[in-house]
């Protein structure tokens, strides 16, 4: 979409506008409508963008304002810089794990042509569940939507009583693709697209956790992703120096919850271990 203002004197009633991404065929839509001197107006431009690996720029022109010539040039052209969207596999899974408030949520995906080809909302829903929907979808792009009408997210800090929720994306052999921040105020806005080719990389996907709630007076739970089969040791350390030991053996993508209550009131560390590798640590506290 852009932005056009009329600064001539005349009604602008049609307008050529040249468009495309550098070093593909450039396309020419034909703008028609009555824009007064000064007022603007937004215009959608057919067709999908084109785009190469990595960083591209996406040229527009306006040409021929009332098929006459423009006496001030200048203006009429810009340059935008964008990045190709990340590439995922045409087979994945959306795994979504609802908070205390799924009312509050809708999640969708659409196609290129914007039309939705995934959607969940509150309508069979529940709370403190989680989805795990399989998707198939075509060669294109695509755009993922989460929204939260309140504004607080999958979770936040200072609402315990929503619980927590994430969202991520996985291959169909478990292998994380995309974990989503939990802690995403109105939502989330992420394209992205499907290649066939797709090549799952270790190093660019690491294992994922999430510690909840930072603050509790009995239990802690921790959500976690790990790509595969692994014994996970989890490590409760007091300020003092006194420690707590977990271990969980043959464990992939799941939660753990564990019981904190009786190490009194204070300030501590978790720190996850994945088959002796430090993956993960994060401060929490408990309150009497």
């Amino acid at each position: 979409r852009l932005v056009i203002r009329n600064l001539g004197k005349k009604v602008l009633k049609r307008l050529n506008i040249v468009y495309g991404t550098e070093g593909f065929a450039s396309r020419t839509y034909l703008w028609r409508g009555l824009l007064p001197f000064n007022e603007t107006t937004t215009v959608t431009l057919p067709g999908k963008i084109d785009f190469m690996e990595g960083k591209n720029l996406f040229r527009v022109k306006l040409v021929g304002p009332n098929e006459h010539l423009d006496e001030w040039t200048d203006d009429n052209q810009s340059v935008t810089i964008f990045y190709a969207p990340p590439r995922l596999p045409a087979d994945m899974v959306l795994a979504y794990r609802t908070n205390l408030r799924p009312a509050e949520n809708k999640l969708i995906i659409r196609n290129q042509d914007s039309l939705v080809v995934y959607r969940r909302d509150s309508i069979g829903t529940v709370s403190n569940k989680r989805y795990m929907d399989t998707l198939h979808l075509q060669p294109g792009v695509y755009e993922l939507m989460l929204s939260d009408a309140k504004g607080d997210g999958m979770e936040f800090w200072a609402e315990k009583e929503q619980g927590f929720g994430f969202l991520r994306m996985m291959d169909l052999d478990g292998h994380l693709l995309k974990n989503f921040e939990s802690d995403c105020g109105k939502g989330i806005f992420y394209s992205f697209s499907v290649d066939p080719r797709y090549i799952w990389l270790e190093e660019k996907n690491p294992p994922v956790f999430i510690l909840y709630p930072k603050r509790t007076k009995d239990n802690l739970t921790i959500s976690y992703c790990l790509n595969r089969s692994a014994t996970l040791e989890l490590l409760i350390v007091s300020e003092s120096g006194q420690k707590e030991n977990y271990k969980f053996d043959k464990v992939k993508d799941g939660e753990a919850v564990l019981p904190v209550k009786h190490l009194g009131k204070g300030k501590y560390t978790l720190e996850a271990f994945e088959n002796g590798f430090r993956r993960f640590s994060s401060r929490f506290t408990v309150e009497e």
